[in-house]
């Protein structure tokens, strides 16, 4: 009866080594999914932040070209504006010697 007792004892113990072993595998998948869940969250929002810059940064290169756009309009009127006033001062000019060589 005592080897029988030291058998079911083993037996015993050994059931109890694989079933801890089963759950350290189970603690073990349930990691490796709760892991992957994480670092699929973690991409997905790293992929989200990386295309609301990339978004702001082409805003923001669209607005700097409109402003540029802008100010080349103003500089291209103010020069035109420039060569009409020139012109009309020269014209004024001429037209003042005019007077004054018929005066003369």
């Amino acid at each position: 009866t005592s080897s029988v007792t030291v058998m079911e004892a083993q037996e015993q113990v050994q059931a109890s080594v694989t079933e801890e072993q089963n759950g350290f595998t189970q603690l073990e998948q349930g990691l490796d999914t709760f892991l992957a869940m994480v670092i699929q969250t973690t991409e997905s929002r790293l992929r989200a932040a990386r295309d609301k810059f990339a978004e702001q940064k082409k805003k923001r290169q669209q607005a700097r070209d409109e402003v540029q756009a802008r100010i080349s309009e103003l500089l291209a009127e103010a020069a035109r504006q420039e060569d009409e006033c020139a012109e009309s001062l020269y014209s004024d000019f001429v037209q003042g010697a005019e007077f004054v060589n018929q005066e003369l």
